[in-house]
């Protein structure tokens, strides 16, 4: 199981380069629910790096590991290397 972000930013309605980021957020599928936080399907979306459900993970470790939080990041980095943040 994944979870898939795929971020566009369009500098201006005509722009030929948007920047495209990209990431997966691999897991597996429990049984049963586990944690409290998040929404959707964190309780069942096991996290097997962390051996908890997205639903068990401290807020910044979910912002960490998500797959919006790495195409973020991903953005965030090419904004910079464009001098545009």
């Amino acid at each position: 199981a994944y979870f898939q972000c795929v971020l566009v930013l369009l500098r201006h309605a005509a722009d030929p380069t948007p920047l495209i980021c990209q990431a997966r957020w691999e897991g597996l599928i429990t049984f049963e629910s586990y944690g409290g936080n998040g929404f959707g399907y964190d309780p069942v979306f096991l996290v097997p790096s962390e051996a908890q459900t997205a639903a068990e993970l401290d807020l910044d470790v979910k912002n960490r590991l998500s797959h919006r939080g790495q195409a973020l990041t991903q953005l965030v980095a090419m904004l910079k290397q464009h001098d545009e943040f």
